[in-house]
C-alpha cells in the first residue's frame, strides 16, 4: 500500500506545486531526454558508435537500451517502466528486512535524488537487480545471487564495486571457510563474465573492443589520479548541497566497514554478521574511493569533482538497506559514526566555501548551516520516532525531489 501512498502524495505535491506557478512544465517525450537519457537514446535509435576524441555513447552500458530497443517504449513509457520496476526492488528489499515498518519504506522512497528512478536512465533496473542479489542472501539462494550479479554487471560497469564488496561480505559471513571460498570465486567469475560481456556488446556493435575502456578514461575523465582538495562539483552551491550528502553517507559506510571489519578479526571471525549489512557499506564505500580517485577534476580549478555522487549513493539499493536496518533495529543508537562522517565531509568540501560556491563569506556559512539542518533532519524520524515526523521530513524531500526532476526537465545538471 506503501506504493500507492507515494505515488498519490507524489503527484498532488507537483501538481500543486505546478498550478501555483513554482513548477513551469509538465514531463513530456521531448523533455524527459536530458544528458544521459540521450546517450542511451541514441544507442537504442543508431546502436554504439565509437568517436575518438570526444565523448560517445561507448562509455554506457548495453543493458537498458538494449532492453528499451525490445520493449519499444516511448520516452514517457520507459519512464513509467523505471518506476514500476524500482518499486518492485523497493518491495524485494523491505522482503529481507523482518517486520519492516511502512512509514520506514515511505520515508525512504522520499530521497531527492530519487527522480533518477522515473526518467530515462539505467538507475532503475540496476536498482532491481541488485536488490535482487540483497534477496538471494537474505534466502541463501545461490542461484538468485548468480542471476542478480550477472543482470547487474550486463546494466552497469559494477566490478569495481561489486567485487570487493561480495567479497568482503562473503568473507566476513557467518560459514565454512570452504563455502566462503567456493561462494567467492563463483561469484566472482559471474562478475567478470557479465563485464566481459558488455565490454564484447559495447565493442562488437562500436567495431572497438576496447571502446568502452576508451571512451571512460579519455572522454570522460574517470583515470586514476590523486584526490585535490577540497572537493567540488558542478553548479556549485546549486548541487553541492544534494553530493555533500551522499559524501555524508558513503563516508559513514565506510568507517562502518571499518569497524565491523575489525571487529572480527578481534573475535577471529567467530562472529555473525549479517551479509547485506556487510555488503551494503562495502559497497558505498567503494564509491567513496571510486569518486576520490577516479573521477574527473574540476577544469578551472584542479579540483577533485563530486558531480553525479548523489545518483550513485541515493539510487542504489543499498541505502535503502542501510536505512531499513538502522531504523528497524532498536539497538542501534545515533553514535558518533555519523557525526564524525559530517565533520570529515564539511573538511574534505572546505571551509569557508567562498571560492568553491561562488558566494560571500556570509552566505557560504548560512548555505553549510542549512545544509547541515537538512542532514539533521533525516534523523529526527529515527530520533522521535513520532508518525509527524516521519511525515514532516518526507514532505521536505518529496518538494526537493519534485524541484529536481523539474530542474532536470529544464535541461539543468543534476547528476
Amino acid at each position: 500500500h506503501y506504493f500507492f501512498i507515494h505515488l498519490g502524495l507524489l503527484l498532488v505535491v507537483f501538481f500543486g506545486m505546478y498550478l501555483m506557478g513554482v513548477l513551469e512544465i509538465i514531463p513530456s517525450n521531448a523533455n524527459l531526454i536530458q544528458w544521459d537519457a540521450g546517450w542511451y537514446k541514441s544507442i537504442v535509435e543508431n546502436g554504439y558508435v565509437f568517436k575518438e576524441n570526444i565523448q560517445s555513447n561507448t562509455g554506457f552500458f548495453p543493458f537498458f537500451p538494449y532492453l528499451w530497443k525490445y520493449l519499444g517504449f516511448s520516452n514517457s513509457g520507459i519512464s513509467i517502466f523505471n518506476f514500476l520496476i524500482f518499486f518492485i526492488g523497493v518491495f524485494l528489499i523491505s522482503k529481507t528486512i523482518p517486520k519492516i515498518k511502512y512509514k520506514v519504506v515511505l520515508f525512504s522512497l522520499s530521497f531527492p535524488s530519487l527522480f533518477f528512478m522515473y526518467v530515462p536512465y539505467s538507475e532503475a533496473l540496476f536498482f532491481l537487480t541488485a536488490s535482487l542479489y540483497l534477496y538471494g542472501n537474505y534466502k541463501s539462494k545461490t542461484y538468485i545471487k548468480v542471476a542478480a550479479l550477472l543482470l547487474s554487471s550486463l546494466a552497469r560497469p559494477t566490478i569495481f564495486f561489486f567485487l570487493p564488496a561480495v567479497i568482503f561480505s562473503e568473507f566476513l559471513g557467518f560459514s565454512q571457510v570452504s563455502s566462503k571460498v567456493r561462494a567467492i570465486v563463483v561469484y566472482s567469475v559471474v562478475i567478470f563474465v557479465g563485464t566481459f560481456v558488455s565490454f564484447y556488446l559495447v565493442g562488437y556493435s562500436s567495431h572497438n573492443l576496447f571502446a568502452y575502456s576508451d571512451s571512460q578514461i579519455n572522454n570522460w575523465d574517470h583515470s586514476f589520479s590523486l584526490p585535490q582538495l577540497p572537493l567540488t562539483t558542478w553548479r556549485g552551491y546549486r548541487i553541492l548541497w544534494l553530493d555533500l550528502f551522499g559524501l555524508w553517507v558513503v563516508i559513514s559506510a565506510l568507517i562502518g566497514a571499518v569497524i565491523y571489519f575489525l571487529k572480527s578479526i578481534k573475535n577471529k571471525m567467530s562472529i555473525n554478521l549479517d551479509k547485506n549489512l556487510l555488503l551494503s557499506l562495502s559497497y558505498l564505500s567503494m564509491i567513496f574511493l571510486y569518486v576520490m580517485f577516479f573521477h574527473p577534476k574540476e577544469e578551472s580549478t584542479g579540483l577533485t569533482s563530486i558531480l553525479s555522487l548523489n545518483r550513485y549513493v541515493f539510487c542504489s539499493p543499498f541505502v535503502f538497506y542501510l536505512l531499513y536496518y538502522f531504523f528497524s533495529n532498536s539497538n542501534i543508537k545515533i553514535n558518533k559514526v555519523l557525526l564524525g562522517s559530517l565533520i570529515i565531509s564539511l573538511l574534505l568540501i572546505g571551509f569557508p566555501f567562498t571560492e568553491i560556491i561562488g558566494l560571500t563569506y556570509f552566505k557560504s556559512v548560512a548555505f553549510i548551516l542549512v545544509v547541515v539542518l537538512f542532514l539533521m533532519a533525516q534523523l529526527i524520524p529515527k530520533l522521535t520516532n513520532l508518525n509527524l515526523a516521519y511525515m514532516f521530513v518526507y514532505l521536505i524531500n518529496i518538494i526537493l525531489q519534485v524541484y529536481l526532476f523539474q530542474s532536470f526537465l529544464k535541461g539543468n545538471w543534476i547528476g
